[in-house]
C-alpha cells in the first residue's frame, strides 16, 4: 500500500503537470522525494506539498504559528493535523492518524530529530519501519480491523496468531519481491538522475513509447485498478450514532480553531516581538519552504 499510494498519487501529479505544461500553465511540484526522508518531519515536508502549503498559508499562520511560545506551537500543530486527518476523510482512523503524526513529529521536534539527522542510516530504517505502519492506519478504515492487522503484524500483542498463515509474508515476498525492489529503487532520486544524463531525443522518446504501450497493455489486460486517492472523495455509509459523534468532533475542532485564533496569549503583548514575528522552517512541519513573509 505505502508504494501503491505513493506512485499512484506521484504519477498523477507528474501527469498534470505534463498537461499543465502542454496548456501553457505552470503548476507547482507536489512531491519531492518523500521516501527518502530521514524524520516523518521531512517527510511530511515533501509529500503532498500543496496540501502542506494551504495548511500553513491558511491554518498554521493564521492560529501564530510558532509565535507564541511552545504551549501555542503545539497547540496549533495539534489543530493542523486533526484538520489534515479529517480532510482525507469522514472516519475514526483518519482523525486516529493524525492524531499519530502529531504524536511522532512532536517527539521528533523536541527528543529525537536531532540524533536522526546525524545517523542516516539509523533514521532511514526508523522510516522504513515508520512509514507502513502510519499508511496502515490511513488504509483500514475498520477499527477492529486496525486491532485484528496490528495483533498480527506484531504477536506479542495477540494470543494465538502465530497459528494463523504464520508464514505467509514468506509467500508474498516470494510473489512481489521484483516489485519491491523497483518500489525502492523508483522511490530514490537515482531514476530521474539517470534520466537527465540521457541527451538523446530519439532514446528518450522509444524509452516513453514502451512505457506508454505497456500501460495500455496493462488497461487491456485489466490491471488498472481506479485512482487510489478517488476513494477519498467518496462518502460512505455509516451508522448515524457514529456519523453524530463525528460531526461534533468536527464541530468541537472548528470551535477550537475559532476560539484560539481570536484570542490573544498573554506572551504575545510582551517585549519579544521581533524574535515572535519570525516562522522558522523547522517550526512549520508541512512545507519544505517558510520565510519572513509568509506571516505578512
Amino acid at each position: 500500500f505505502s508504494f501503491q499510494i505513493y506512485f499512484d498519487f506521484f504519477g498523477y501529479s507528474l501527469m498534470a503537470i505534463g498537461l499543465g505544461k502542454m496548456l501553457g500553465f505552470k503548476l507547482p511540484k507536489n512531491f519531492d522525494h518523500p521516501y527518502t526522508s530521514l524524520t516523518m518531519t521531512e517527510f511530511w515536508r515533501r509529500w503532498h506539498i500543496t496540501l502542506g502549503a494551504w495548511f500553513r498559508e491558511y491554518v498554521y499562520i493564521p492560529l501564530g504559528g510558532n509565535r507564541n511560545g511552545k504551549i501555542a506551537t503545539v497547540r496549533n500543530l495539534l489543530i493542523v493535523w486533526l484538520l489534515t486527518g479529517l480532510w482525507h476523510g469522514a472516519g475514526y482512523n483518519f482523525v486516529l492518524w493524525g492524531t499519530v503524526l502529531f504524536i511522532i513529529i512532536m517527539l521528533e521536534k523536541f527528543f529525537i530529530g536531532k540524533y536522526l539527522n546525524k545517523m542516516p542510516v539509523i533514521a532511514h530504517l526508523y522510516m522504513f519501519i515508520l512509514i507502513p505502519i502510519t499508511w496502515a492506519i490511513f488504509a483500514i478504515d475498520d477499527i477492529g480491523q486496525l486491532w485484528v492487522f496490528f495483533t498480527r503484524l506484531f504477536p506479542f500483542f495477540g494470543q494465538g496468531v502465530w497459528s494463523i498463515f504464520r508464514y505467509d509474508y514468506l509467500k508474498y515476498l516470494n510473489l512481489f519481491y521484483p516489485f519491491f525492489i523497483a518500489g525502492i529503487l523508483f522511490s530514490t532520486r537515482l531514476p530521474f538522475r539517470i534520466l537527465k544524463r540521457i541527451e538523446s531525443r530519439v532514446v528518450i522518446c522509444l524509452l516513453l513509447s514502451v512505457i506508454f504501450c505497456a500501460s495500455v497493455y496493462c488497461m487491456y489486460r485489466g490491471f488498472d485498478d481506479p485512482f487510489l486517492y478517488f476513494r477519498f472523495c467518496e462518502v460512505k455509509k455509516m451508522k448515524k450514532s457514529n456519523l453524530v459523534t463525528l460531526l461534533s468532533l468536527c464541530f468541537l475542532v472548528v470551535a477550537v480553531i475559532l476560539f484560539m485564533f481570536f484570542w490573544k496569549s498573554p506572551s504575545s503583548s510582551s517585549g519579544t516581538e521581533t524574535d515572535n514575528n519570525s516562522v522558522t522552517q523547522n517550526d512549520i512541519l508541512l512545507t519544505p519552504k517558510a520565510t519572513l513573509e509568509d506571516t505578512n
